[in-house]
């Protein structure tokens, strides 16, 4: 199991690096899960979008008021939170998913459907 973010799937202008390191681990993604299959190992990623947390605060003012912002930009109106990508995580690791084995999930709002 692997956490991503939605940058394999949009682009943002300022996050080169970041997106190219996201990018690699959803394909790292893939290919564990061709070559894990045979043995019954399997694969995902979970791409979250904005999510409610503290990672901004001390690297801008108002951090979580500024992840917040991002909201009305989402079809779903809200940014997400730590317990609904911990919900995905742990749904793909259970047996209700069982036949799922390299894919990508996005756990955004919307945001990409965008």
């Amino acid at each position: 199991m692997s956490i991503a973010s939605v940058s394999p799937v949009v682009a943002f202008e300022t996050q080169t690096v970041y997106a190219a390191s996201k990018g690699a681990l959803a394909q790292m993604t893939r290919v564990l899960a061709i070559t894990g299959g045979p043995a019954g190992i399997r694969s995902n990623a979970v791409l979250p979008g904005v999510v409610d947390t503290d990672i901004m605060e001390g690297v801008v003012d108002n951090g979580r008021e500024m992840l917040a912002s991002f909201g009305p930009a989402h079809p779903i109106g809200r940014i997400g939170t730590a317990d609904e990508a911990a919900e995905a995580v742990a749904f793909l690791s259970s047996d209700a998913a069982s036949f799922i084995t390299g894919a990508l999930l996005p756990v955004d709002g919307g945001w990409t459907a965008q």
